[in-house]
This record gives C-alpha cells, structure tokens and sequence, in this order.
C-alpha cells in the first residue's frame, strides 16, 4: 500500500480590496453540531490564489448572509418551502460575483460573507 504524501507549498493570500471571480461549487460541511454552505469562488486574477471559499451558515431565510446570496442569483424564498441542494447549485454556479477581502491578523485571506454580490 502506498502512504498518500503531500506538496508543501508557498504561502500565498489575496490583497485586502474588491475581487471578482464566477461561483464554482457549493460544499455542505458539518462542524460541531452546526452545518455551513461553503461556496467556492474561482477569481479573476488567477494570482496569487486560483480560488477562494466563504463559509455561511446554511439557514436559509430572507435575512441570513445565504439566503440573500441565493435571493441575489434569482431565487424567491418562501418560508416553509424545501430546496435541494441540487436545484441550489444549478442556480448559483456559474454566477459572475464580486467581493471584498480582508487579512487577518496572521495574513490569511478571509472574503466577508455579507459583501458577496452577483454582478451582471
């Protein structure tokens, strides 16, 4: 068998500012006892990252950070109804946003969540 190995790679972060870049997926990941929609951003620039996520917790209402990304891609949220997953994707991948990063104190790039938007 075969032990897996990992490339150490070159620490890289994005500068402080407004980026854009096209929604590639949407991960949901349990942490703890609490589920989040991790959407993946492929950006613009390619440099010095090629992709970036934003972490939501995945309560959807006309008021959390994720449903407002998915009322700003089209979708009309009506309490009580279900979405899937599947129907979530098929309408936000592919979607051109735009949003603002900020470093953290250890330079880390971290994308606020509530600066998100779909742009034209």
């Amino acid at each position: 068998m075969t032990e897996e190995s990992f490339e150490v790679k070159e620490f890289v972060s994005l500068n402080d500012g407004k980026h854009r870049g096209i929604i590639k997926d949407i991960e949901i990941n349990t942490r703890k006892e609490y589920t989040y929609a991790d959407v993946i951003i492929t950006l613009d620039e390619f440099e010095p990252l090629d992709e970036i996520k934003v972490g939501y917790p995945a309560t959807i209402s006309k008021l959390s950070g994720f449903g407002k990304l998915l009322m700003s891609c089209g979708f009309e949220l009506n309490a009580g109804e279900k979405i899937t997953l599947k129907v979530i994707k098929k309408g936000v991948i592919g979607k051109r946003v735009e949003f603002q990063t900020h470093k953290t104190s250890e330079g880390f790039s971290n994308v606020l969540p509530e600066t998100v938007k779909v742009v034209k």
